[in-house]
């Protein structure tokens, strides 16, 4: 039996999902960030080759940017706000005041469907369907809401505004929602935090989600049709179903207010919370070029934020995960340096490193069979293991036998960047402004205009 005594020490100091999910972020995720997720790691999402983006010099260009957000298929295994992996190859177009137009013709009811390879478009009006001639791609311009209805997946469908682009994408469809800066946003605020925060945290999360935004913009690879996706590789987007009064006023007292450093545009990470210290990009990411995303002491105790949240969301602070060994095991297998191990036998894991920093979490470890042995670090074991299965980068063993491998960790998501139940804890009981609570997280930054 192993047991980790600094943990013991520490806690004296993004099952009620959904009814968390309500008043945080998810990932972002960036997001819970949103909060997060991906397959191989939570909100770290792909055009990140470059951590610094200058912006066009001309200042209309910059101001009117568009936002091409692919909001069809989700190819997540499971997303909080979307739901399971989406059926491509069928979706229905719904519009309540049958403004779906195409070729000079107006429609309400339009089932997509992907059959044999062949592509069939249906209209449905007062029970009557009538197959439609219409070749794919179209761009659709809506000037009401239309919601795309997923199958078996109507809970977890929303609706859009602005243009929508339906095309023919590997035997499936995709469709991608293009609009202003500000409309985008005004569908990430909600699904990144709860309205019911402070407007300060709401106006921080703005401009953190305006700046992550606009990075993204600038860095999509000029071949895609798409700049991001609306999952928490990048932000969660959800269209207009989640707009609420005051996260949209969050968006427009911010309005093109982004964080720069050295007059560039920033990638504004962030996450649900820290576990009482963020980390930096380049502990958790490997990234070197990121000097505005370094740790940092929340501004409060875990202690202090617990008292003031619901028992049913106290795992956002700090949680327990037991693992079955040879669950695990299976789990890592999927990693070549854990391909000699066998499930069925024991064997033990120690640990060979930890942070600096962090008290003292966990940074690499050794799993030992006999004679095979293998080394893991923390980022590697939750990426691996699901970023829904292990909720952060930082824990620590608290105990281990035969069967089972018990973890004890601090936070909810990458911890790099804005941790937003500090924003929320902070606007809320310490009555910082949205600045301060950007100057908190993103260091040397500039709050800059578009």
């Amino acid at each position: 039996m192993l047991i980790d005594r600094n943990f013991d020490s520490i806690i004296s100091m993004k099952k009620l999902i959904l009814l968390s999910l309500v008043l945080l972020t998810v990932p972002t995720f960036a997001s819970l960030s949103s909060f997060e997720a991906r397959l191989h790691s939570s909100s770290f999402p792909p055009d990140t080759k470059k951590t610094l983006l200058e912006l066009p010099i001309k200042k209309e260009l910059r101001r009117n940017l568009k936002i091409r957000v692919l909001v069809f298929p989700h190819t997540l295994r499971n997303d909080w706000r979307h739901g399971k992996k989406d059926n491509a190859k069928t979706f229905q177009l719904i519009s309540k005041n049958k403004d779906i137009k195409i070729n000079n013709k107006n429609y309400r009811h339009l089932i997509f469907n992907i059959e044999n390879n062949v592509t069939s478009i249906l209209s449905r009006e007062n029970g009557y369907e009538e197959i439609l001639e219409i070749s794919l791609p179209i761009t659709i311009k809506l000037k009401s809401s239309a919601k795309i209805l997923r199958e078996n997946n109507e809970s977890k469908s929303s609706s859009y505004k602005n243009t929508i682009r339906i095309s023919n994408h590997n035997n499936g469809f995709r469709i991608i929602n293009t609009m202003g800066l500000s409309e985008y946003l005004k569908g990430v605020v909600p699904s990144e935090s709860s309205p019911s925060w402070p407007l300060e945290a709401l106006k921080a999360q703005s401009v953190a989600a305006r700046s992550y935004a606009v990075f993204h913009k600038l860095s999509a690879p000029s071949s895609r049709e798409y700049d991001v996706d609306d999952t928490a590789r990048y932000q969660v987007y959800t269209g207009v179903s989640h707009h609420h009064p005051r996260t949209n006023k969050a968006v427009m007292e911010t309005q093109n207010e982004i964080l720069t450093y050295q007059d560039k545009v920033i990638i504004a990470f962030f996450h649900a919370y820290s576990g009482g210290e963020t980390d930096s990009a380049k502990n958790i990411f490997k990234m070197r070029n990121i000097p505005y995303c370094k740790g940092t002491l929340e501004n409060f105790t875990n202690n202090e934020i617990l008292k003031v949240l619901p028992k049913s969301i106290h795992w956002v602070i700090e949680w327990n995960k037991t693992w079955d060994k040879k669950k695990l095991i299976r789990k890592l297998k999927s990693l070549k340096r854990f391909n000699s191990f066998n499930e069925d036998q024991s064997y033990d894991v120690k640990v060979t490193k930890r942070n600096s920093t962090h008290n003292g979490s966990i940074k690499n470890m050794t799993f030992t069979q006999g004679k095979t042995e293998a080394q893991i670090d923390h980022f590697r074991l939750r990426s691996t293991l699901g970023w829904s299965n292990f909720n952060s980068y930082h824990f620590f063993f608290k105990d281990q036998d035969e069967n089972i491998l018990d973890f004890k960790g601090l936070g909810w998501g990458h911890h790099v960047g804005m941790s937003q139940w500090s924003a929320y804890y902070m606007a809320k009981y310490q009555s910082a402004t949205y600045k301060e609570i950007l100057d908190k997280f993103y260091f040397d930054t500039s709050l800059t205009k578009l």
